[in-house]
């Protein structure tokens, strides 16, 4: 948990400081002074500050971010004193609109850059990690949205509208399925190639998880001709397991219990440990052949357990490959990573307004701080620098994204006004941009609180 922390707040620090480095540093080659530099928060005290020149740096008690106060402007610390005084030449409100929009954007581009350096770098140091593409497996609750589907269990994704996906993770490519719009897919099916076309039913179907697809094979592996099981008489003893009696085998894909399709290992083993003592009936298919067999799920055991005599083959064979780089070669390599990420997540924020649960799939620190630590085989977490500086780049581009939104409050926010009072051809009343300030600082304390009021469900439920 320390070691999660400790990357979670190294982060969030590295990624604030230089954010808001991007403003100060723009703001002062246009001359504009800038009278507080703070990581995180100060409202009634500061952890730490000092004055040096015309600004005073410091870090606050706070941990939702930080701030550059820029004099002569209108931002979170709602000073209205200063706006009432003739505007000083060094002020952000006396400077040239283009000028006032550059200091408004400094901050998203050093994420961007920042973002490419740490892919650039990542990929020179440690090479590119590339994941063999593995056969699909496709689930649904409801079979009627399979009869339909166009993707099948067992094909092979070549290309996504005109995009290769060898070396792409399940991940990559399932983004590339639902994202921006209807896709021509071609595909690998028992042997011969077919193209496909996935239509925006199709598409809101995987979205709102109607339609499962995974890289992850969800197959029953027989482990035991036997198992043991506690008697009547509180003995234990071995008997021939539930699965060796229904004659299932390694390989078999398991795809419904009692009629009803199952989506994954966590469904079906939940569906086990609710329902012992209980005949059920599985549907499988073996070698491109549905079939189906009963057994009776056993008793619980004393450790809480269900056995029926099977494990799950969670895709382990899955086939991770790295890519060496050069220095030279890293460039293109991070600059095409970086794109991709911007816009994966661009089109995955657009998500939250295509699903049927949108607002739930907010997450806050909790969900942010899940990213961080790796596990060895033992499940110790330990500190891991390449898995720190992925997410790190991750991370920046999420922020860089979420501040060009034109909330007031944001950077986006700014942007707009600017871009509004460019058009005008003068600018607009300091106490109505107070109002909007106001709105925009109520609007996002909305959505921090639900993102993590989400994180707590998430976590207790």
């Amino acid at each position: 948990m320390l070691i999660i922390l400790g990357q979670f707040f190294l982060c969030l620090s590295i990624l604030i400081i230089l954010h808001e480095a991007g403003h100060f540093f723009a703001a002062r080659m246009f001359n504009t002074k800038v009278e507080k530099f703070y990581l995180f928060f100060n409202p009634w005290f500061s952890l730490f500050k000092k004055k040096i020149g015309d600004t005073t740096y410091g870090i606050g008690w706070l941990p939702l971010g930080g701030y550059v106060k820029i004099a002569g402007m209108i931002d979170e610390s709602m000073d209205q004193e200063q706006m009432k005084k003739p505007p000083k030449e060094w002020e952000f409100r006396s400077k040239p609109r283009w000028q006032r929009l550059i200091i408004m954007l400094g901050g998203v581009i050093v994420n961007f850059i920042l973002a490419l350096f740490i892919y650039i770098f990542m990929f020179g140091y440690w090479g590119e990690r590339l994941i063999e593409q593995k056969p699909l497996s496709v689930y649904s609750q409801n079979e009627s949205y399979l009869d339909a589907f166009p993707l099948q269990t067992g094909d092979e994704i070549i290309s996504v509208d005109g995009r290769d996906v060898i070396g792409l993770c399940a991940n990559d490519v399932f983004l590339d399925l639902i994202l921006w719009g209807e896709k021509s897919v071609f595909v690998s099916r028992n042997g011969a190639e077919e193209r496909v076309t996935l239509t925006k039913d199709h598409i809101g179907h995987i979205i709102n998880k109607r339609i499962i697809i995974s890289d992850e094979p969800f197959k029953i592996k027989l482990v035991s001709d036997e198992i043991e099981v506690v008697n009547d008489d509180g003995e234990m003893v071995k008997i021939e397991g539930p699965a060796k009696k229904a004659k299932l085998k390694a390989g078999d894909v398991l795809f419904s219990i009692n009629g009803e399709r199952v989506s994954g290992t966590a469904e079906f083993i939940s569906f086990l440990q609710k329902n012992p003592g209980k005949k059920i009936s599985i549907g499988y298919e073996r070698e491109g052949k549905k079939k189906k067999a009963t057994l009776i799920i056993p008793a619980k055991q004393k450790d809480g357990a269900v056995r029926i005599g099977v494990a799950l083959d969670l895709g382990s064979g899955r086939v991770e490959k790295t890519k060496e780089h050069s220095f030279f070669s890293a460039i293109p390599a991070g600059i095409r990573k970086t794109q991709t990420e911007i816009k994966n997540y661009i089109g995955q924020f657009g998500l939250i307004f295509q699903m049927d649960d949108g607002a739930r799939q907010l997450g806050g620190f909790m969900m942010i701080g899940s990213l961080f630590g790796s596990e060895d085989d033992e499940g110790v977490v330990f500190w891991d620098w390449e898995n720190f500086w992925k997410m790190t780049a991750l991370i920046s581009i999420i922020l860089a994204v979420m501040n060009l939104l034109p909330i007031p409050a944001l950077d986006g926010g700014h942007v707009v006004i600017l871009l509004i009072e460019m058009v005008r051809g003068r600018d607009i009343d300091p106490k109505i941009l107070g109002y909007v300030q106001m709105v925009g600082l109520i609007m996002l304390l909305g959505l921090f609180v639900l993102a993590n009021v989400n994180d707590v469900i998430r976590f207790f439920f």
